[in-house]
Order: C-alpha cells, then structure tokens, then sequence
C-alpha cells in the first residue's frame, strides 16, 4: 500500500495529466485548478450527438421455455384470463394461490388453492446452471397478480387493477403484458402503478387512461421500459408529475395532454427519449434530458402550445440549437418561454 505522500503525488500526476489531455481537447484547463474542477470540464468536450442504445429491447435465455408461445397455445377455458410464470428450480414445492386454477410444467393442474410438489425431473435444463419450470395462473379477467419470488419471466393475457408486491423480486427480469389493458373507470387515480418495476420492459399496444385524472409516478424508475403502447389516452388528467421518469429508452405515444395542470419532472432522466409527440401543452415541461428531439417533434408541441402564458417548455442547449428564432417565436406568442 502506498504512502500517503507517494498517493498524494500519484494524485498530482493524474491532475496533471486530465488538465493536458483537456487541453489537447480544446478545453481551457490548468493544472493548478482543484482536481473536481477538471472533472466537470470533462462535460464540455464536443463530441457530438451519442448514437442511442438500440431498442431491441429484452430477450429471454435461448434455452427457457417459451411461455409466451405456451399461454398463447394454452386452450383451457371457461377463465376470463389467465397469466404464466417462468421459475427457478427451488424450492421443491411452490405454494398456488390466488386464481381460480392453475396448470404446472411438470403435469399437474388444479382448481383450488394447493401447495404443488415439483417432480424435478420434469424441469427444463439452462446453460446458466440451473433448471426452468412454469405455472398459469386462470382467473377472472380483471384482478391482481401474485409474482412469485423465484420467477424470472411473466407474461399476462388479462387485466390488471393492482400488482402485488413480493418481497424477493430481485430474480423477475421480465415482466410483459400481451393483451389490452383497460382500467377501471371507478378508480380514476393510477399514480405509482408501475412505480420502481424494474424488470417491466413491454406493455400492450393500448392503455385505457381515458379515466384516468392522475397519473403521477406510474411509469417512474421503469428502467428496463422500451416498449410503450401506440396509443395511451391521458386527456383527462390532470397531473403526471415523474410520469416516466426514470425510463432511460422510452418512445412514448402521442399524448393530450390538454388537461395536464402539472406535467413536472414527467420525463426527466429519460435521456434517450425519442419521437416524442404531445399536444395541447398548458403547463411547464421538461424535456431537456434528451438530445434526440427532432425539430419535427418540437414544432408538434409548440405549434400545439395553449396560450396560458407564464409556462416554460424546457429542451435544452442542444435541442434549442434546432429551432429557429421563427420556431421560438410562435411559443413566445402564446406567452410561453422556451430554454
């Protein structure tokens, strides 16, 4: 272990090395200046737009099951829906609750609530040095879902009202839904729904919100998010405050937002958001966290701007750079400022 002299010494090398290689980048740097001073001039390097990551999204092991293709196989019926689970091969047995039956990969089917007994020798081998088993879950077409702790993939052809929380879902690296999802108009507050669901990566091609008058959080911290519906009705909420916050590759729908009263923070950390698409703006936005909008896609929400006057739509410097003064000028027509 080194000195605390020679550490010091190894520190003023480094220094002096970011401070020339900053330099060497066009960067006014000195190698006098406090080391965290050098380390945020890092930031001003021009290197351009950063191509984004590609949104092919997540993909199970090539050795799983396909339980996408077995619940859409699946022909048991008198259920109005129905969910799979892919799990882990421990424990030995797997307490079944919560539908009205349940069908396993090693044979077995129920229709009433059991503790199932796993033959072994029925699970599906993985390269990853464990083995794979299923189990659907039937029940009514709208209701909650019981993620079990050990599941890595789930996929859900119904409804939803609620997710129960599980305590060790550190294992879910999937989470998908392959039919509409329509909410229940007496319940017109969905704020936190998908809140912190890491493992959530696609949705329906519809999202019945048309009831919905908050949306705060639903999406917040869905970090493995990149694929959103093509249509999702907001235009009767009225906030959507950290709406998908926290969604790093995200292409949002068009939304209406004609009714949204607080839109804040509802796409901050959400860096490589494109082809965003909302209308009917009336109060402040930001969208600044991505350099990917087009001038195409700002024209869409400035020409759309509701004159309330005293609102911001915030894109940043280098979205700003896109737009014209004559761009620009329509916003602060309708009383809005654009930074």
């Amino acid at each position: 272990m080194p000195s605390i002299p020679q550490a010091l010494s190894e520190l003023q090398a480094r220094r002096a090395e970011l401070a020339s290689n900053l330099q060497a980048m066009g960067i006014n740097a000195s190698v006098d200046e406090p080391l965290d001073a050098l380390v945020a001039k890092v930031l001003g390097i021009d290197t351009g737009t950063p191509p984004p990551p590609a949104q092919v999204g997540w993909r199970p092991q090539s050795d799983w099951p396909d339980i996408r293709d077995i619940l859409e196989s699946d022909t048991t019926a008198g259920y109005g829906g129905k969910y799979i689970q892919l799990m882990t091969d421990h424990p030995d047995s797997t307490a079944l609750a919560g539908a009205l039956a349940y069908r396993t990969s090693d044979g077995a089917f129920y229709t009433s609530n059991v503790t199932h007994t796993w033959d072994r020798a029925k699970d599906f081998p993985c390269s990853l040095g464990y083995k794979t088993r299923w189990a659907i879950y039937y029940k009514a077409d709208t209701g909650t879902v019981d993620i079990q702790p050990t599941a890595l993939w789930a996929i859900l052809a119904m409804h939803l009202n609620t997710i129960t929380s599980v305590n060790s879902k550190q294992l879910l690296q999937a989470f998908e839904f392959i039919s509409p999802f329509n909410l229940s108009s007496t319940q017109p507050v969905w704020s936190n729904l998908f809140m912190n669901d890491y493992s959530l990566v696609k949705l329906p091609d519809s999202l019945d919100f048309s009831n919905a008058t908050s949306l705060n959080n639903t999406f917040r911290s869905c970090n493995s998010l990149v694929e959103v519906p093509r249509i999702m009705d907001v235009s009767s909420c009225a906030s959507m405050t950290y709406f998908m916050n926290g969604c790093p590759v995200v292409e949002p729908p068009e939304l209406n937002m004609i009714n949204v009263a607080d839109a804040g923070n509802a796409f901050t950390q959400c860096p490589f958001v494109r082809n965003m698409r909302i209308k009917n703006l009336k109060a402040s936005l930001n969208i600044s966290a991505s350099a990917y909008h087009t001038r195409d896609d700002m024209l869409h929400i400035i020409n759309s701007l509701q004159p309330v006057g005293g609102q911001t739509l915030t894109v940043g410097a280098v979205n700003l750079a896109k737009l014209t003064p004559q761009d620009i000028a329509i916003a602060t027509g309708k009383g809005w400022a654009i930074a």
